[in-house]
C-alpha cells in the first residue's frame, strides 16, 4: 500500500521494437547520445529524468504474446528547447511522409509528430510551451 502523500515518479518508458539495432541507431542519432545495452534485447538511453528503454522481446528471449503489442495508438512525448532543430533532424532521419509541420495546439503547445523507422509515434514539444496540470 502506498502511504498518503507518497511521491511517485516515472523513471523508465519502454519502446518495443522488432528491430533492435535499427532502433538503437535511430534513437542515439536523434538524441545525440549513447546508451547502454543491458541485455540481449534491451538498450537504455538516459534522458533528463526518464530512461528510454528500447526493447526487443524476441532478442530478449520473450514471446510476442498478449504482454507486448506493437500498435500505432501509443505516442511518446518529448520536450526540447529547440523544437525547430529536432524537427529538421526528424525530416532527415524519419521515414518519408511521417513528419508533420510544427503547429501550435489549442492548449498552447508548439509541437510536431513523426514516426521512428518501426512506426512508433513520437511527438516533440517546445519546452516552454508544455501543458502541465
Amino acid at each position: 500500500m502506498v502511504g498518503k502523500g507518497a511521491i511517485m515518479k516515472l523513471f523508465r518508458v519502454i519502446i518495443p521494437t522488432e528491430h533492435l539495432q535499427n532502433s538503437i541507431l535511430f534513437y542515439t542519432d536523434l538524441f545525440e547520445t549513447t546508451g547502454r545495452q543491458v541485455s540481449d534485447g534491451r538498450y537504455y538511453i538516459q534522458t533528463e529524468n526518464v530512461i528510454l528503454a528500447i526493447y526487443s522481446p524476441i532478442d530478449d528471449g520473450d514471446t510476442l504474446d498478449n504482454k507486448w503489442h506493437f500498435h500505432n495508438k501509443q505516442i511518446y512525448y518529448f520536450s526540447t528547447d529547440d523544437v525547430e532543430a529536432i524537427h529538421q533532424k526528424c525530416l532527415n532521419i524519419c521515414p518519408t511522409n511521417t513528419v508533420t509541420d510544427i503547429q501550435k495546439k489549442p492548449w498552447g503547445e508548439l509541437s510536431f509528430y513523426c514516426q521512428d523507422p518501426n512506426g512508433v509515434n513520437l511527438c516533440f514539444v517546445k519546452t516552454s510551451t508544455e501543458y502541465t496540470v
